[in-house]
This record gives structure tokens, C-alpha cells and sequence, in this order.
């Protein structure tokens, strides 16, 4: 993760999105979603 990405500089429903993709993979938030994605292979 290269660059900060702050939840408030998505746009609505970008962050909305975003924190359903966080509840459905079981983290608590988006530094969890990326180590579960990498630990997966899914990036």
C-alpha cells in the first residue's frame, strides 16, 4: 500500500462499498482486507 488512501476522500458510495467488502471478508478494517487479499492471492 503505497499511498495513504483516507476513507473521506472516496466519494459516498465508493466508502459505502467499501466498508461492505470490509464486513463481508470478516476484518475490521481496510489494513486487515489487504493483508487477508495478499494472503490469498487475490493481489
Amino acid at each position: 500500500m503505497g499511498r495513504k488512501c483516507c476513507a473521506h476522500e472516496l466519494p459516498p458510495g465508493h466508502r459505502a462499498h467499501l466498508s461492505e467488502c470490509i464486513g463481508k471478508l470478516g476484518v475490521s478494517n481496510r489494513i486487515e482486507a489487504w493483508r487477508l487479499a495478499r494472503q490469498k492471492g487475490w493481489l
